[in-house]
């Protein structure tokens, strides 16, 4: 036989061989190789940013009674109510018996304040600062609402929510109300020129 023929067998032998123990171990090696899951991932819930609406406060000026005029007596009568000079007031913001809202001029003056309920005449005139006078306040709605106290200075008004009590000295005549009623009385010193 001839030297080539006895190699291709041997060949042939040796390359089923090498074949096989590259399957085994491809297979042992497939089989020993672990196995990877898949990676998936789980969103994660970012949490959403909140945004705060903001709120812009009205602009209004309140003042502390610290700060308000003073209503100082006049040297004379005339242009005077009672002897008190005419005075705007200034709002200190809303407290007990005095929750109502202030009504303002072009300014920001207040001007009217509309009541509400419970509040009371000795509330209102702390919060216009005229706590150390009420009877000023008295005087600025001497015309439209009953008088706000007797002689004695005892508290004698009611105030009813809803009610428009004046805060200005020159629209006693134009403004005010009680219980939704317009009064018209006369009152007992003269008032300023009103607009």
């Amino acid at each position: 036989m001839n030297r080539t023929a006895k190699t291709v067998p041997a060949a042939a032998a040796l390359a089923l061989t090498v074949l096989i123990l590259t399957g085994c171990a491809t297979g042992q090696a497939a089989a020993e190789a672990p196995t990877v899951a898949p990676r998936t991932t789980t969103p994660v819930a970012m949490p959403t940013p909140t945004v705060e609406p903001v709120v812009e406060e009205p602009l209004q000026t309140y003042i502390t009674c610290d700060a308000a005029p003073e209503l100082i007596p006049a040297d004379h009568v005339e242009g005077t109510m009672n002897g008190l000079e005419p005075t705007l007031l200034g709002d200190s913001g809303p407290r007990a018996q005095a929750q109502g809202e202030s009504v303002l001029n072009e300014n920001g003056e207040p001007v009217a304040y509309v009541a509400a309920e419970g509040d009371t005449i000795n509330g209102i005139a702390q919060r216009f600062c005229v706590g150390a006078n009420p009877t000023y306040l008295e005087m600025l709605n001497a015309i439209r609402r009953t008088g706000l106290y007797s002689s004695e200075g005892q508290q004698r008004a009611v105030v009813y929510a809803g009610d428009t009590i004046n805060l200005n000295p020159y629209t006693i005549a134009s403004v005010g109300d009680e219980a939704g009623a317009v009064h018209d009385f006369s009152p007992s010193f003269t008032i300023p020129p009103q607009r």
